[in-house]
């Protein structure tokens, strides 16, 4: 299991924009947002019996995705490890949206 990834932030980027691109790019792979406090958001993806929950960390500067809930069955770790790297690349790509307009 996997325990933290985590993304680039452009600089110049205030936490709330930061925020704002994290939301952006978990409704891009279609994650259910759980739960929004200060500096932190829980999802959840489920797709068949395969499920993943994730708790993203972040500031203006940095962001940090755990992963709370792993399958290990061996067919379906390779599939949560995509789901990983394309959540990663819509948050950083929204991240990068965010700042080309910033």
């Amino acid at each position: 299991m996997p325990s933290a990834n985590s993304v680039s932030v452009p600089p110049g980027l205030t936490a709330d924009q930061v925020k704002a691109s994290i939301l952006e790019g978990l409704a891009a792979r279609k994650l259910i947002v759980l739960d929004q406090s200060e500096g932190k958001i829980s999802a959840y993806h489920a797709r068949k019996n395969i499920t993943l929950t994730l708790i993203i960390t972040y500031q203006a500067d940095q962001v940090t995705i755990e992963v709370k809930q792993w399958d290990s069955r061996p067919k379906v770790v390779k599939t949560q490890e995509g789901w990983l790297v394309n959540i990663r690349k819509s948050i950083s790509d929204a991240l990068l949206r965010r700042k080309a307009f910033n």
